[in-house]
This record gives C-alpha cells, sequence and structure tokens, in this order.
C-alpha cells in the first residue's frame, strides 16, 4: 500500500460507519477488525500530522538537506540530495568533491537536529503506524463479511479510503459485493464473480 495522502482523515474516520457509531459485532469478525482500522487510521493520522510539522519547522530552522549545482539551461538552480545525483549534475572532479562535502555536513547537521527535535523519532513512529494500517487493511481486504454489519463495516474503511484518494477502492467494493453474495445469493443481474 501507498502511503495515503493525510489531509481530511479524522473527519473521514469519524463518519464511518463503525468508528464508534454504536455497532455491535453481532458474531461477525469482520467488525470488530474493520472498527481496530479506524482507531489504527485515527492514531496514524496523528503521527502524520506530528511527523509533518516538526519536519516544517526543521525546514524552516535549516532550510532542505540538499546542495545546488549550478544552473539549468533555463538559470534554474538544480539541487542534488544525495552523492549519485551530485556525480551526476556535475562533470568537474573537484566541483564534485567540494558539493559533495557540503552535502555530508549539511546531512549531518539535518540528521542531529532531526534527533534532536524529536523528528527522528516521529518518523519511526509514523512507520511503525504506516505498518500496522497496512496489516489491517490486508486483513480486512482478505476477510469474509459473515453478515450486513460486516458488509457495512468494510464498506466503511473504503469510504474512508476512497475520500482520502479520489479515487474508488475497487477491491473492497468488489470484496463486499462478493460477501454479499454469499448471504442473498445470485439476484439475476450480477456481474461475473471475481
Amino acid at each position: 500500500m501507498t502511503k495515503i495522502s493525510r489531509r481530511g482523515v479524522l473527519a473521514g474516520a469519524a463518519v464511518a460507519p463503525v468508528a464508534g457509531g454504536g455497532l455491535e459485532d453481532a458474531g461477525d469478525p469482520m467488525v470488530g477488525l474493520c472498527r481496530e482500522w479506524h482507531e489504527a487510521w485515527a492514531g496514524a493520522s496523528r503521527c502524520w500530522d506530528e511527523r509533518a510539522r516538526l519536519h516544517r519547522e526543521l525546514v524552516a530552522r535549516l532550510g532542505q538537506p540538499r546542495v545546488g549545482v549550478g544552473g539549468a539551461a533555463d538559470g534554474a538552480v538544480l539541487h542534488a540530495w544525495d552523492d549519485g545525483q551530485v556525480d551526476a549534475l556535475v562533470t568537474d572532479a573537484g566541483e564534485r568533491a567540494r558539493l559533495k562535502a557540503e552535502l555530508a555536513e549539511r546531512r549531518a547537521r539535518w540528521d542531529a537536529e532531526a534527533d534532536a527535535c524529536g523528528l527522528s523519532d516521529a518518523e519511526r513512529r509514523e512507520d511503525e503506524a504506516d505498518w500496522w494500517l497496512d496489516a489491517l487493511l490486508r486483513a480486512v481486504l482478505a476477510g469474509h463479511a459473515g453478515s450486513l454489519r460486516g458488509v457495512v463495516a468494510k464498506l466503511g474503511v473504503a469510504a474512508v479510503l476512497g475520500a482520502e484518494e479520489d479515487d474508488l477502492p475497487w477491491e473492497f467494493l468488489h470484496g463486499a459485493l462478493r460477501d454479499l453474495r454469499g448471504m442473498v445469493g445470485s439476484v439475476g443481474v450480477d456481474t461475473p464473480p471475481r
């Protein structure tokens, strides 16, 4: 799963069907799994916001950990973020060595400041939250709802993701349709199962 955009996620999670709407599990583990996903989404959202805030503050204080490597044909300055980019953009060996040393110094200062201000810890927490959110998402996608409440819960996850990614979460929709077919059977106008 790619990282999902971070804006508006808490609002989306708050209106989702299982995010505290009093829905009982009714014997369907999908409801509890989806509730856990919504809780993980809210926690990950807090991690995303904290990391973004600390990153903005660090950029405001230090600038980006990069070096300018001269101008492009149109006069714009190109930037290198790592030694490989310096090698690709600069032909003069002496200038390459100077820029790599400057880049190493900027990176070391950035890393030290990131540790000091808590950005490194925030990035670690964000990675852990993203990993857990992805694991729960895969479990929801692979799982089968055994009740209408479970299907509603699964579609609640799809609604949050669809709102954030501006795209329909087709895997969820096909899974919910599969679950409903398992409960009610064919209604004569079904598309072939996936």
